[in-house]
């Protein structure tokens, strides 16, 4: 072999990415992820909630703050959320195609 046709030839495999780029997760997998980050952001903003209490009473009333809660937790959700969700799906996909190794 030449040395400029060795040295093309390095130079494509170098190029080459390391490993296959993720596969596009599975509809379950993204549902999952979906649903995880939904009560995550719940969670987060029920505990945020909490600071607004003074002396264990809240300014609000405590059902109506309580259904607030949960409303912007699924709007969040809805419109996107945190950008978790695809983080979440792609690395449940990937674990999940290691197991079946």
């Amino acid at each position: 072999m030449k040395p400029l046709e060795s040295a093309t030839t390095a130079l494509q495999k170098a190029d080459a990415p390391l490993h296959e780029p993720p596969a596009k997760p599975s509809e379950k997998a993204i549902k999952a992820a979906r649903d995880f980050e939904a009560i995550m952001v719940r969670h987060m903003l029920e505990s945020m909630q909490k600071t607004t209490e003074i002396n264990g009473k809240s300014h609000a009333n405590n059902g109506y703050q309580s259904m607030a809660t949960e409303a912007l937790a699924d709007s969040i959700a809805k419109g996107g959320g945190l950008g978790l969700a695809d983080l979440i799906a792609h690395t449940l996909e990937s674990e999940m195609a290691r197991g079946k190794r």
